[in-house]
């Protein structure tokens, strides 16, 4: 847990340039796929410098895959207990990060996965190239069964059900958020 703690204060200090911001950002979002609980608990009392440089660091991130992963991972974070004022503070940013990948999901943007993501180069007799195609299968980033969309609309339920109209706060005083949300999760 040494050297997680150590990837976690070089993200917050941003010693180490975009590029290993970058990765260990993406580490994080694919940990908190899996196990945001756990997520939340190593991260402790850091979770609100790490959330705002996470936040920062989104659109700068390269491409609309990372994007993605990026924005599929802050969708995970919610719904949150109403006591998560660390959270419910940047709702609006995190959905309004979430209505942008909708946006890509439906089309208005198009959307570059990584050419490395897929194994068109390789040898359809390579090893390689079954274990690329077995890994894009699991892959929620670039899964057709993963709609961000679909997560959104569960997202922003629950959380409306654990929080309470309170927590709608912000999507009814923002009215950029309110049209985009009206629009793209009809």
């Amino acid at each position: 847990i040494n050297a997680e703690y150590m990837g976690m204060q070089l993200f917050l200090t941003g010693k180490d340039g975009d590029v290993v911001l970058m990765q260990f950002l993406c580490l994080f979002c694919r940990i908190c796929l899996r196990n945001k609980d756990w997520l939340m608990s190593f991260t402790g009392e850091h979770l609100e410098p790490f959330l705002d440089k996470w936040l920062e660091f989104h659109d700068s991130l390269p491409s609309n895959y990372y994007r993605r992963l990026s924005g599929l991972a802050l969708q995970n974070l919610l719904p949150v207990p109403s006591t998560n004022t660390v959270i419910l503070s940047r709702l609006d940013t995190i959905l309004h990060i979430g209505i942008d990948e909708v946006a890509t999901e439906t089309g208005d943007w198009i959307l570059d996965l990584e050419k490395t993501r897929t194994p068109e180069d390789l040898d359809e007799e390579a090893p390689e190239f079954s274990r690329r195609v077995e890994l894009r299968k699991l892959d929620l980033v670039v899964s057709p069964e993963v709609s961000i969309k679909k997560v959104m609309q569960e997202k922003l339920k629950a959380l409306y059900e654990t929080c309470g109209p309170q927590s709608m706060g912000c999507v009814l005083s923002d009215p950029v958020l309110l049209t985009s949300i009206s629009t793209f999760l009809q």
